[in-house]
């Protein structure tokens, strides 16, 4: 019999039951021994989640990831597959889930859940693919559910978080605004307002913050760019390396138009201090001139440049899908793939040497 581990969703931290939150630095508050923004339940357990409207969800789960903001334990990221299996089989199971706990996709997940069927067995991806969606709650006003069908290296797992609605989560009585600082090319230990999971097997290669934050990424170079976020942040390490790779961040402002969406991105660009390449300025312009109403089911446009340190600054829009339309805009922050090619052969040389300290490897 699995052991229990329960939580009253936006509750306080103490009604965590049957795991101890540990403490550390609130960036927040800069002050010492206080709970950490992320836990994690690491073992197989039967996880209870109070809802705020007095529903409970319970399902195994493989992990859990609790994330507090200030005080309120916002949403709990849950595994229900116990080992990974094929794509079909983590797309059916996701369905039981849903159909268990009585969640309905929004339209779009509906759409995409279909769509996901077609494509077969699929083999995993662990760099490029994963498949997301939202769900509400019935009879739940201030939860909702975010779908993650997520590649391992071998297999696919399942990720469901239930967590606080955007709505809820910037109330005026909200909170402020979780500060992620993020050193690209860093260690991931080195991350502040998020915490990266004891991960010794290396099975994580990214992590997400699914509220709204003040992002922090650091360059290389010195120049820090600042945004502030909707969910989900993600970041991403290197594989096979503790090393941060890449930072996928929504800024905030929801789905618009093209043009709207490219004026977007000439404020975020004057504000770093970036001046767009001449490609950049004319793949800008276009969409500026665009008619496209957003309106087609899975269209993505990219578009960016490339910065100093091997580093590639990337602007992803996704079309809204019928019948709202609209682009949703992705900010990528992404080591080069060339540069993530010799950072893993400097790691290999590292690991090797550590065994024949004969040879002192010299770092790119």
């Amino acid at each position: 019999m699995l052991p229990e581990v329960s939580v009253d969703l936006l509750g306080p931290i103490t009604t965590v039951k049957g795991h101890d939150w540990p403490l550390g630095y609130d960036w927040v508050r800069d002050r010492a021994d206080q709970p950490v923004s992320m836990t994690a339940v690491d073992r197989s357990h039967r996880l209870v989640i109070r809802l705020p409207s007095g529903r409970v969800l319970s399902h195994p789960s493989r992990a859990t990831f609790f994330n507090e903001r200030q005080g309120p334990v916002t949403d709990a990221d849950l595994m229900p597959l116990d080992v990974n299996v094929r794509y079909l089989d983590a797309i059916s199971y996701l369905e039981k889930v849903l159909a268990e706990w009585d969640v309905g996709p929004n339209e779009r997940a509906k759409q995409a859940i279909t769509r996901w069927k077609t494509y077969g067995d699929i083999a995993p991806d662990p760099v490029l693919v994963n498949y997301t969606g939202y769900g509400s709650i019935k009879g739940e006003e201030r939860a909702n559910v975010f779908l993650h069908v997520r590649p391992a290296s071998q297999g696919w797992f399942l990720t469901v978080n239930v967590g606080a609605t955007s709505t809820q989560m910037s109330g005026k009585d909200a909170a402020p605004l979780r500060q992620v600082e993020v050193p690209l090319l860093g260690k991931v230990s080195e991350l502040k307002g998020m915490q990266w999971p004891d991960d010794p097997r290396g099975v994580w290669l990214s992590r997400g913050v699914s509220e709204p934050c003040d992002l922090t990424v650091h360059l290389p170079d010195g120049k820090a760019l600042r945004m502030r976020t909707r969910p989900v942040l993600l970041v991403g390490r290197i594989m096979f390396t503790d090393v941060v790779g890449e930072v996928h961040a929504p800024p905030e402002g929801g789905r618009a138009s093209l043009r709207a969406q490219a004026l977007a991105i000439e404020r975020l660009l004057a504000q770093w201090e970036i001046t767009p390449d001449a490609r950049l300025k004319a793949e800008l312009d276009e969409w500026k001139q665009s008619n496209d109403s957003g309106t087609g089911i899975g269209a993505k446009l990219r578009i960016g440049m490339s910065l100093k340190h091997a580093i590639q600054l990337s602007f992803r829009a996704t079309s809204g899908g019928p019948p709202e339309g609209g682009w949703f805009l992705v900010v990528e922050i992404e080591v080069t793939a060339d540069e993530r090619r010799r950072i893993r052969e400097w790691e290999l040389l590292e690991n090797r040497r550590s065994r024949s300290p004969s040879t002192q490897p010299e770092r790119p």
